[in-house]
C-alpha cells in the first residue's frame, strides 16, 4: 500500500510546524513587550498628577517684565555650559524677572529622583551663576526626554532648588503682574500619541483636561495671553517631527483661537525660530544646548518665517502693557535678531496677518 508520508515530506512537516511555534512565541514576546511599553508610557502620564504650592516672587507691581526662554539645554554638555553663561551675562546688562525651560530639561531619559546625580551634572552645574544668586525663577515643563523617567521628580525638585519651579505637570505661572498671563502644557503624550494607539484616548482626555486648566487660568484675562509648550504647533524643523507637530496643532490650534492667545514658546527643535500664523506668534527656543540644521517645509500655508537660525543661544523677552520686544542671541548673548510686536486684539491681529499675505 503506497504512503504518503515519506521520510522528506515528514521532515517538512516537522519544520513547518517548528517554524510555525518559532513564530508564534517570536510573536507572544513582542506583544508582550509592546503592551509592556505601552502601559508603562500611560503609567509616566500618570506620574506627578499632583500640584504644589511653590512660593514665587512678587511681580505684579512691576511695568515691564524681562523673561530667559530656553529650551532642550539640559545635555551638562559643553554648549549647555556657554548657553548658560552668555544667559548669565546678558542678564548683567538686560531686566530678568524670571525664566522659561521649554522642556527637554535632563537628557537624555529624565530623571529618577531628586537625589539623582544628573540635577548636578545636567542642571545645577549649568546654571551655577543663577543659582548662587536666587534672583530670577526658572519655571520649567515637562519635554518627551523629561518624560521617559520621573515627572514626579523633577515636581519634586522644586522643594529642593532656590531657582528651579515646577509646580506641577501643566500650570499658570504665579505672581504675574495682572497684563500678563502665560500658562505652562505638557504636550508629550499628545504630540507622541500616534506611537501609542492603545491609550490614545486616555492622552486626549489628558490635553483637554490641561485646555480646561488653561482655559480658566487665561481666556478671560485682559493683556497677554501666552502658552508654553515644548512641542512646537509650526516650525521649519526636522521632517521626523511632522506628524507630531499635526498632532500638536490638531489638538492646540482650536483653543488658540478660542481663547485669543497672543503667543506659543515652544522647544523640542533645535533651533531659534519666529512665525506668525493667523494673528498668532510663534517663538522657538530649542538650541541651549545644540542645534539640528535639518530643514522641511512650513505645513501650514498661513505660517510665515520671520526669522529660522541655527546657532547654538536663547531668547530674551521684554514685555510692557503696550508691547513686546524680542531678542534672539547666540551663545555668548549677542544679538542674532530683534522684533518688536504691538499688544492688540485677536481680531486686529487676525486682520494684520492676511494683510502681510496680500
Amino acid at each position: 500500500m503506497p504512503t504518503f508520508f515519506t521520510p522528506r515530506l515528514v521532515r517538512r512537516l516537522l519544520l513547518i510546524i517548528l517554524l510555525v511555534l518559532a513564530a508564534g512565541y517570536a510573536l507572544k514576546d513582542a506583544a508582550t513587550e509592546f503592551w509592556q511599553d505601552e502601559t508603562e508610557d500611560f503609567e509616566r502620564l500618570k506620574d506627578g498628577m499632583f500640584v504644589l504650592d511653590l512660593p514665587a516672587k512678587d511681580m505684579t507691581k512691576k511695568q515691564s517684565i524681562g523673561i530667559l526662554i530656553f529650551g532642550d539645554g539640559g545635555t551638562g554638555k559643553t554648549g549647555q555650559f556657554e548657553v548658560a553663561s552668555g544667559m548669565w551675562e546678558l542678564c548683567k546688562v538686560k531686566p530678568c524677572a524670571l525664566a522659561l525651560g521649554l522642556g527637554d530639561n535632563i537628557y537624555p531619559s529624565g530623571v529618577a529622583s531628586t537625589s539623582d546625580p544628573l540635577w548636578k551634572s545636567n542642571f545645577e552645574a549649568p546654571y551655577k551663576n543663577f543659582i548662587e544668586a536666587a534672583d530670577q525663577d526658572f519655571w520649567m515643563l515637562v519635554g518627551n526626554h523629561d518624560r521617559r523617567r520621573s515627572v514626579a521628580a523633577q515636581i519634586r525638585y522644586s522643594e529642593i532648588s532656590p531657582i528651579w519651579k515646577m509646580p506641577a505637570r501643566d500650570y499658570a505661572i504665579p505672581g504675574l503682574p495682572s497684563w500678563l498671563n502665560i500658562y505652562m502644557l505638557d504636550t508629550t503624550f499628545i504630540a507622541h500619541g500616534a506611537d501609542i494607539p492603545t491609550f490614545q484616548s486616555a492622552f486626549e482626555d489628558n490635553f483637554r483636561e490641561q485646555l480646561k486648566r488653561a482655559s480658566d487660568q487665561l481666556c478671560d484675562k485682559k493683556g497677554w495671553r501666552i502658552v508654553a509648550t515644548h512641542h512646537p504647533v509650526v516650525s521649519n524643523g526636522a521632517r521626523n517631527n511632522v506628524f507630531r507637530e499635526n498632532n500638536v496643532y490638531d489638538a492646540l490650534y482650536p483653543f488658540l483661537e478660542e481663547c485669543g492667545i497672543h503667543m506659543v514658546f515652544s522647544g523640542h527643535e533645535h533651533l531659534q525660530q519666529h512665525l506668525q500664523m493667523d494673528g498668532v506668534n510663534y517663538l522657538i527656543q530649542g538650541a541651549a544646548a545644540s542645534v539640528r540644521e535639518r530643514a522641511k517645509p512650513l505645513q501650514h500655508k498661513s505660517a510665515l518665517s520671520r526669522y529660522l537660525g541655527y546657532k547654538l543661544g536663547f531668547g530674551h523677552l521684554t514685555f510692557t502693557q503696550e508691547q513686546l520686544e524680542i531678542r534672539f542671541n547666540n551663545s555668548q548673548g549677542e544679538s542674532l535678531y530683534t522684533d518688536t510686536i504691538e499688544f492688540a486684539s485677536h481680531k486686529k491681529r487676525k486682520k494684520q496677518a492676511v494683510h502681510d499675505f496680500e
